[in-house]
C-alpha cells in the first residue's frame, strides 16, 4: 500500500481552492511545513494529520492511501456475502416454505368454515 499523503493534500487544497497559508493557519503550522508536506520531504504527526482529515471532512485512509474508492468495494464485497448467505439459507432449507405455505393455507381454510 503506497502513501499517497503529498498528491492528496495538493489536490484537496486546489480543489478547495485555499493556500498553503491557510493551512498553517488553521493548524497552526508554518506554510514551509505544509510545503515539506507537499512536497514529500516531511509528513505530518498524526496530531496534525488527523487535524487535516477532519478540516477537508475525509478519513484518514483516505488522505493518507487515497483509499476512498476500496472502502465503496469493501461495502459493496460485505453486503454481497450478507446476500450469499440468505440465499444459501433458503437453499438449505426451501422445504420450510411448504411448511409456512401449508399453515397459511390451514389457516385460511379454518377462518372460511
Amino acid at each position: 500500500m503506497t502513501i499517497e499523503f503529498p498528491k492528496k493534500l495538493i489536490a484537496l487544497r486546489k480543489e478547495k481552492g485555499i493556500s498553503q497559508e491557510f493551512i498553517a493557519d488553521k493548524l497552526l503550522v508554518s506554510r514551509q511545513t505544509i510545503s515539506k508536506w507537499e512536497l514529500g520531504e516531511t509528513t505530518p504527526d498524526l496530531e496534525n494529520l488527523v487535524n487535516l482529515a477532519n478540516f477537508f471532512e475525509i478519513s484518514l485512509d483516505e488522505l493518507v492511501f487515497n483509499k476512498k474508492y476500496l472502502a465503496h468495494i469493501e461495502k459493496e464485497i460485505i453486503n454481497d456475502e450478507r446476500t450469499k448467505t440468505v440465499l444459501d439459507f433458503l437453499y438449505d432449507f426451501w422445504w420450510l416454505t411448504f411448511i409456512v405455505l401449508g399453515m397459511i393455507f390451514i389457516t385460511i381454510k379454518k377462518m372460511l368454515w
